[in-house]
């Protein structure tokens, strides 16, 4: 879904609500912001809304968020959202010689 600013009608980002597994039920939550709009509150609010809807509108048991753990700013939301650190899978990923490592948080439906 894009994420767009209400006065311009222009496209800033993307927040994304993906199906993991259907018998918990559990989705995982991602988003992306162009760089001229972070440090706005944009993400921070499309992510709550998203949050609500997953919860109460499909009736999540569980959301998943996964960032790379060099991406400080997807942390820190992460956090904001009050989603906890599940787990570190370190050097998991590369490209061009370069290796990162991916977090998971989780956030449970009576949190």
């Amino acid at each position: 879904m894009g994420l767009w600013l209400k006065p311009s009608n222009e496209q800033v980002g993307q927040i994304w609500i993906e199906p993991r597994n259907w018998d918990v039920p559990s989705f995982e939550l991602g988003w992306f912001l162009d760089s001229g709009f972070w440090s706005k509150g944009l993400a921070t609010e499309a992510a709550r809304r998203a949050t609500r809807f997953i919860f109460e509108c499909l009736n999540a048991h569980k959301i998943i968020v996964i960032t790379r753990d060099n991406n400080e700013r997807s942390h820190r939301l992460a956090q904001r959202l009050g989603l906890t650190r599940e787990g570190h899978l370190r050097e998991c990923s590369a490209k061009d010689g370069l290796r990162w490592g991916l977090f998971h948080y989780g956030m449970l439906r009576n949190e």
